[in-house]
């Protein structure tokens, strides 16, 4: 292959020398995109068709594929797909419009296969609590044994839920909103939900606005119809640690069933704010009030104040969203992780006491820090992003789908919570390259 194309090159009036032609071999699968014809095969070379994966017909039941992990809290790495999946197919590494770097995020919930078949459970028709129908065969019976044609009315069975998505608006929230309007847009194909709201709640002053920029109470998107409630958050925002955010998120609970949406990898939960799940939590029925949830929390865990409520907590991963969709549709075998939230509780880690009886650690102390905590992949893309002085996120991005493009925003993520730069938010509006500008990172290659 390497002779013809020398030979090719030659024939057109080049020259190539042997360092050119090892560049020019390795930049072209960088330069074609996802679904693009390979030029070398092009050329005549025979290329070995890789083997095709069998599609899934149909998902297991909810209850037998979970039951290989009852307690729900197995490592399932990160939120990201362990193969690399664009957003959007063929779609380039980076596009530069009227001056401004557009870089999309990679997909984060897997294929629409994938998603409807964790969410499996919510297809099953259930009693409507306000609509009915119009028995035709017993009001026939009634009308000819009584002579009086009254009609019998029976409930209409129809699929029972709305999905309300919101979006905590944060430093970090950039990071997620490609990721959840992708997987906003996997719930809106599915036909076990009715309708499908996008929000972003804004934990200044808690106000919740749309797509359309209307904006209003939680209870306005949901109607009479019983909504899940997915608050998507990686817990980094001030509004957690002073308190404020469990309490509006204990009045949104009397909305409908309310659960967290954590984009964050598994792997990085336990240096979270909230820390690790603590709870198991089950139904016996379906969940139309958090209060409503079967808790079972370990021995040592002890009692939680007085006015404490408990949130299921998961991931964009299929098996969390499994997990999910049985416990709210009242599989009984069936649990999910959670945290007892109480309105005014203070969340923080271990850790944080310590640091703050001291003083602040030095560059070399921070990347050590973050070398123990975060994945080999996120350390690795750290060291590539170390290189620049000023980065955003459009072009972090960049740099990790031409470096690392097997890695996802769950690897991204645990760069800006390793603490390994300093930042600012961005003024730029809502959009693909806004987010936050990161000065010189402490550590250098």
């Amino acid at each position: 292959m390497i002779e013809r194309l020398t030979r090719a090159l030659i024939e057109a009036g080049l020259t190539p020398e042997p360092g050119e032609l090892a560049d020019l071999l390795w930049l072209l699968p960088r330069l074609h995109g996802t679904g693009r014809a390979n030029p070398v095969a092009a050329a005549g070379d025979a290329v070995p068709a890789a083997p095709e994966t069998p599609a899934r017909h149909g998902a297991p039941d909810a209850a037998d594929a979970l039951a290989s992990d009852p307690e729900g809290l197995a490592d399932e790495g990160s939120a990201q797909p362990t193969d690399f999946t664009p957003v959007t197919p063929g779609f380039e590494p980076g596009n530069y419009v009227d001056g401004v770097l557009h870089v999309r995020g990679v997909a984060a919930s897997g294929m629409p296969c994938t998603v409807g078949g964790a969410l499996q459970a919510f297809f099953k028709r259930t009693a409507s609590p306000s609509l009915h129908v119009m028995d035709e065969e017993r009001t026939a019976e009634e009308a000819v044994e009584t002579g009086i044609w009254l009609p019998v009315m029976d409930v209409e069975r129809d699929y029972g839920w709305d999905v309300v998505l919101v979006l905590e608006e944060s430093e970090t929230s950039p990071l997620w909103t490609d990721a959840v309007g992708e997987f906003s847009a996997m719930l809106a194909t599915q036909a076990a939900f009715r309708r499908v709201h996008r929000l972003r709640c804004d934990p200044a002053n808690m106000h919740l606005t749309d797509e359309h920029g209307n904006t209003g109470p939680l209870s306005h998107w949901c109607g009479n119809a019983t909504a899940q409630v997915l608050y998507v958050s990686d817990t980094l925002s001030p509004a957690w640690r002073e308190g404020t955010m469990q309490a509006q998120l204990r009045r949104w609970c009397e909305v409908g069933p309310l659960t967290l949406l954590q984009p964050m990898p598994r792997r990085a939960w336990r240096h979270l704010p909230l820390g690790l799940p603590e709870l198991k939590l089950s139904a016996h029925a379906p969940v139309r009030h958090n209060r409503q949830l079967s808790i079972d929390a370990s021995d040592w865990f002890g009692r939680p104040p007085a006015n404490a409520f408990a949130v299921p907590v998961i991931g964009f991963d299929a098996a969390s969203l499994r997990r999910w969709a049985g416990v709210m549709t009242g599989h009984a075998e069936v649990e999910v992780p959670g945290f007892y939230l109480a309105p005014g509780s203070v969340g923080a880690t271990a850790s944080e006491p310590r640091l703050a009886s001291r003083e602040a650690p030095s560059g070399p102390e921070r990347v050590a820090m973050f070398r123990q905590m975060a994945s080999t992949g996120a350390y690795e893309l750290a060291v590539h992003l170390s290189v620049m002085d000023e980065l955003t996120i459009p072009v972090m991005r960049l740099i990790q789908r031409i470096m690392h493009p097997n890695s996802g925003a769950g690897e991204l993520a645990e760069v800006f919570l390793g603490d390994c730069s300093s930042g600012r938010r961005s003024r730029q509006p809502m959009g693909p390259s806004a987010g936050i500008t990161l000065s010189r990172p402490y550590g250098r290659r």
